[in-house]
């Protein structure tokens, strides 16, 4: 369970840097890393406000994977329930992470709304 916990510590904070990196707008349109869904794609104002919405949680889904893997290498790292904290940790993180994109999905989505409806007046 070492090598789980120094890989959920490991991979939380990347997922944290970028999460952060994307709620500040530093997250340029790429593509491996960041909200895509044909809303977030659309455009690069709907990129920035997708990740905007929904950077903050993508940072928390991160956090919490990272305090699990700390908490599997220093707390309990030889514990049977070890698994257990892996797995309630990977499954909090995914349900953050998956909320950050929901919120990105829906930011970029309402722009293009708003862009759409103030296009057809015109």
């Amino acid at each position: 369970m070492i090598i789980a916990g120094a890989a959920m510590a490991l991979g939380g904070s990347i997922v944290v840097a970028l999460g952060r990196a994307a709620e500040r707008g530093l997250l340029r349109p790429n593509g491996w890393a960041g909200i895509r869904t044909p809303a977030t794609v659309a455009s690069k104002e709907a990129w920035y406000a997708a990740h905007e919405a929904g950077g903050r949680w993508i940072s928390i889904g991160g956090w919490i994977l990272t305090v699990g893997g700390i908490i599997i290498l220093v707390v309990r790292p030889d514990d049977p329930d070890a698994a257990r904290i892996a797995l309630w940790s990977a499954l909090l993180a995914a349900a953050a992470v998956l909320y950050g994109g929901y919120l990105g999905h829906r930011a970029a989505a309402a722009l293009q709304g708003s862009n759409g409806a103030s296009n057809e007046g015109s």
